[in-house]
């Protein structure tokens, strides 16, 4: 459940999973990211006046880089792993339905594979391996695509639920 604060009340061990603006056009590389040191903790601050924090994820020790290479003078002061971008080559409206379609195939895979698992069997690592394959093309053609279609997926599982319990 995430939780709306302006960036003043930011402190370290705060994960914040949404800013008030699109992701696009800021020098953040990850969508969601942890305040763990003072450059993280500020850098919100340039570019927001409130952002989304994950209460259920504080303090958890990530140490994924936050910023961009390039972005700005504040992106050249982070530790950089790889320096490749990728531009988004599809709309959001385009990207959506395949996302969809990806993220339920690989669900499948998924399940098939934790099913083989548990009864002894060997997993089909090929398989895997292509919907792996399949979720990074699509992250990479556009990756809100994916975190939309996961949103409204578990959105939609709580609607359900919420609905199943009320009408008992």
């Amino acid at each position: 459940m995430k939780k709306a604060i302006p960036v003043e009340e930011l402190r370290y061990g705060m994960y914040v999973v949404e800013l008030d603006r699109p992701w696009e056009g800021t020098p953040f590389a990850f969508q969601g990211f942890p305040l763990s040191n003072e450059r993280q903790l500020n850098a919100p601050r340039h570019y927001c006046k409130q952002v989304y924090i994950d209460p259920e994820r504080e303090s958890i020790d990530v140490t994924l880089p936050m910023l961009k290479p390039g972005a700005g003078g504040t992106g050249e002061a982070f530790a950089i792993r790889g320096s490749t971008e990728h531009p988004m080559t599809e709309t959001l409206e385009a990207e959506l339905p395949r996302a969809d379609t990806v993220r339920k195939e690989t669900a499948q895979v998924l399940a098939d594979a934790f099913r083989a698992a548990r009864s002894g069997e060997p997993i089909d690592g090929r398989r895997v391996s292509e919907a792996v394959a399949r979720v990074t093309d699509s992250v990479i053609r556009n990756p809100d695509a994916m975190l939309l279609v996961n949103r409204m997926r578990e959105k939609g599982e709580l609607v359900l639920a919420r609905a199943g319990s009320t009408s008992r």
